[in-house]
């Protein structure tokens, strides 16, 4: 009978018995393997707390108060602001709803025209980026100065007479809450000289636009607007509003004759106490002043 032949082991095997038979690794497998289980606890214990300190930095650091700033702020509103900053600066700068919140409260600041972004940084910065209303007239009522802007809007306050801004005289609508439109159709006729004077050489000799008889709602016969200069007494018989006019100068023959004052006299008012440009578009019409 033939001799069965012991079965080859493989190295390995060979090794892995070898070891497993071997008294000196009995005796330090279990505190070698405990050693690693240890290492690999305070490993993880040591990159959980990495963990949790970024997120308990990023926890704080999302908390902190939001830096309000804006772009561009024009100087005559430096200060305008404050309260609306106040409002806000103690919010957290990560909040969801804080640029929504900001420009709400911004659209209802008289002084905005349009909130064109409220921008939130990753250093913890909120800047606000507006277009403002500027002033381009003051409105004389019986309870002071009132400024409007191009598009008859009124800005809040009252003031004391500002010579660098034309003064609107006669306007018998009483005024709208700030931020408003002032519906007024002679306030409009005012603003549009306002706008047409701006831009010629001889602006700051005319210093005010009555509006008093617009449309003749006074007396039929006299001029629905006049025009007051920087010298004490001069008026200009301006005629009807812009658009308005009925056999009589146009717009621009009416602007053409004080620039031509201006030209020969350096004065609009061509040194007289009262000038009528409404009638002849080739020359003034001096009348004798008021005593």
């Amino acid at each position: 009978m033939a001799k069965r032949k012991k079965k080859k082991q493989a190295p390995i095997s060979r090794w892995i018995e070898a070891v497993r038979e071997n008294e000196f690794v009995h005796r330090w497998r279990r505190p070698f393997v405990g050693c690693l289980l240890m290492i690999a606890l305070l490993s993880g214990i040591a990159i959980g707390m990495k963990r949790l300190e970024r997120y308990v930095q990023s926890h704080i650091s999302n908390q902190k108060p939001a830096q309000i700033e804006f772009a561009a702020l024009p100087k005559h509103l430096e200060g305008v602001f404050a309260n609306v900053v106040a409002e806000f600066e103690q919010e957290p700068w990560i909040r969801d709803e804080l640029c929504a919140s900001i420009a709400q409260r911004l659209n209802e600041v008289a002084w905005v025209k349009k909130v064109n972004r409220v921008h939130r940084f990753s250093d913890g910065r909120v800047e606000i980026d507006c277009s403002y209303r500027a002033p381009v007239a003051m409105v004389r009522t019986t309870g002071g100065m009132l400024l409007v802007d191009d598009e008859g809007v009124l800005l809040p306050g009252r003031y004391a007479r500002d010579i660098d801004l034309l003064a609107i005289e006669g306007v018998g609508t009483p005024p709208p809450d700030p931020g408003q439109r002032w519906d007024a159709p002679e306030l409009r006729a005012g603003l549009d000289l306002v706008q047409i004077f701006e831009k010629e050489r001889f602006a700051s000799q005319i210093t005010g636009v009555s509006v008093s008889n617009y449309r003749g709602r006074q007396d039929r016969r006299a001029a629905h607007i006049e025009l007051a200069t920087d010298r004490e007494g001069s008026r200009i018989i301006w005629g009807s509003a812009p658009g308005e006019e009925i056999e009589e100068n146009t717009l621009e023959q009416k602007v053409k004759l004080l620039r031509s004052n201006f030209h020969r006299f350096g004065r609009v008012d061509a040194n007289r106490g009262v000038i009528d440009v409404s009638v002849f578009p080739d020359r003034i019409l001096a009348q004798p002043s008021e005593s």
